[in-house]
């Protein structure tokens, strides 16, 4: 009874601790927010460098694989250490990924450049046929035309490019800027690298210390919790980079086959916004409708059907294969978790938060089915009631 009454009671002082604090953090919501920005541009050289450890470790794990199968069936199993494959393995992975960049800021980046210049230069020419498709759906075309005969669209595209140049020039005069975001993107990847080189060291003194400040039974959880942690994170983050610069390529072919315009910009921004799970594709595919519809609205609608087309594909053949349970967490607390993480602190929010949750989701349904389970076990087994004299 005693023990029953101190249980009762250390749960209702954790009930209303948590209620406390969760009323407490929706009072100050903006100060919390603004808190943990600060915190993490203060610690940003090292998120972002956890970030590129979690891309590039698969990457990286993959072409050890490949070094230590040659070394096997070849003769310099003596002559070469493991530790020099995986530093020839890391070398590898990170230049292969600086490359990609340089790929994308020198070939990429300026084909969307012209391609937004060609939209908003093209808008004239066009105008009349959207102006047409409007009408044919019901819409008063007069109303629209007076709204666009407000807008100069010449006036509007000067503007953005003299600002834009603007903007450019005086960052490039800005060398302390780009010195600090040079340093950090340095610090970051070197930061990525160590924790790819000490994997194996970082996992020994974590064990070290938690054996030797807690308990047995409770180092095992800690090191669960963060054992699972560190799966889920990394399988997500490497998962969908795949994911997404596979859906992006294929879009990019499909949509060239199809003839369609603006295939670069429509193709990059697929690949980027797919980072994010469930909804992220749909918005990069909106915004190619939009892009396509100011060019030709027939083309809008055979665009819809091949993007949905292509959406079946991946959902049901290629996105179970690259990501699998990655994310395990139901579509609905993905959403959750992507509204709260957007409203906090943006598209990185959005990315950080859905590992997060998956976290808390699998260690939550962990604990609820353990206490089922006890319950189910502690409850007695009553034996069988003997039928009554004469009942059959």
């Amino acid at each position: 009874m005693k023990n029953d009454r101190k249980r009762r009671f250390r749960d209702g002082l954790i009930f209303a601790a948590a209620v406390i604090l969760i009323y407490a953090l929706i009072m100050n919501f903006r100060s919390l927010g603004s808190g943990i920005m600060r915190v993490f541009w203060l610690f940003s050289p090292l998120i972002i460098g956890i970030f590129f450890a979690l891309i590039l470790y698969k990457p990286m794990m993959t072409i050890n694989g490949f070094f230590l199968f040659l070394k096997k069936k070849s003769k310099l199993k003596k002559h070469l250490p493991d530790k020099v494959i995986k530093t020839v393995s890391i070398t590898l992975t990170v230049i292969f990924a600086l490359l990609v960049l340089f790929f994308v800021g020198n070939s990429v980046i300026p084909q969307i450049i012209v391609s937004f210049r060609s939209i908003f230069t093209s808008l004239d020419t066009y105008y009349p046929q959207i102006i047409g498709y409007l009408e044919k759906l019901g819409f008063d075309g007069n109303k629209i035309e007076e709204l666009f005969s407000k807008i100069d669209l010449s006036q509007v595209w000067k503007t953005l490019t003299d600002n834009a140049t603007h903007i450019w020039q005086t960052a490039v005069g800005a060398v302390n800027g780009i010195a600090n975001v040079l340093t950090g993107f340095t610090s970051a990847l070197i930061f990525s690298i160590y924790l790819l080189s000490n994997l194996e060291t970082l996992k020994r003194q974590t064990k070290k210390l938690l054996a030797a400040y807690f308990r047995p039974e409770t180092a095992k959880k800690i090191l669960g919790v963060g054992r699972l942690t560190v799966v889920t994170f990394l399988n997500f983050f490497s998962g969908q980079c795949l994911e997404a610069v596979i859906l992006g390529t294929i879009f990019f072919i499909v949509l060239n086959l199809f003839g369609f315009p603006y295939v670069t910009v429509i193709s990059v921004i697929i690949g980027f916004t797919a980072i994010i799970p469930y909804v992220g594709s749909f918005i990069g595919g909106a915004v190619g409708v939009l892009l396509i519809l100011m060019r030709d609205p027939m083309q809008a609608v055979l665009y819809i059907i091949v993007y949905l087309a292509v959406q079946q594909i991946e959902n049901n053949f290629i996105y179970p294969k690259v990501v699998g349970t990655a994310v395990n967490l139901p579509a609905i607390w993905a959403f959750v978790a992507i509204v709260i993480g957007g409203v906090l602190f943006g598209v990185v929010g959005m990315l950080f938060f859905i590992p997060m949750a998956s976290v808390l989701y699998t260690l939550l349904k962990n604990d609820v089915n353990a206490r089922l389970k006890k319950k189910a076990e502690s409850v007695p087994v009553l034996p069988p009631v003997p039928p009554a004299d004469g009942a059959e």
